[in-house]
């Protein structure tokens, strides 16, 4: 089995879980999740997090520098907007899933909304970004 194999096997349990380990969710604000296409909030609230994708990428820490809005999957950010790293995210709508390398491959980093000043916010041990998509299926 592939390491990316391993890690969607470890991604799929999680999910499967109603509730996750803090150990197992570094990098992640503290929620509650549950299976299917809703996310019960700490105030019970239902979201549906599989209509709408909106995030912010920033080539800086602390959202500074060139800010680009994206909605769609995107198979190489460097190709499509000249970033080769990226230092902060605002999760707008949606959750997403970043690959490490173009044509999503590399490492993944699964990101609910939320804020991210810094890359190591989302568990990662770099800026860089290759691609990234819309986290719209986790079975």
């Amino acid at each position: 089995m592939s390491v990316t194999e391993e890690r969607l096997v470890i991604l799929r349990e999680l999910l499967q879980k109603t509730d996750l380990d803090s150990n197992i969710t570094e990098g992640f604000p503290e929620k509650r999740c549950q299976l299917g296409s809703k996310e019960k909030t700490e105030e019970n609230e239902e979201q549906d997090w599989t209509s709408s994708h909106r995030l912010r990428i920033y080539e800086r820490e602390d959202y500074r520098g060139q800010m680009v809005e994206i909605t769609e999957d995107c198979s190489s950010l460097h190709d499509r907007f000249h970033f080769s790293e990226i230092h902060s995210f605002n999760v707008l709508e949606g959750w997403w899933v970043l690959y490490e390398m173009p044509n999503y491959r590399g490492r993944q980093y699964l990101l609910r909304p939320g804020d991210y000043r810094h890359y190591h916010d989302w568990g990662a041990t770099s800026a860089r970004v290759g691609s990234l998509r819309r986290a719209v299926d986790f079975c």
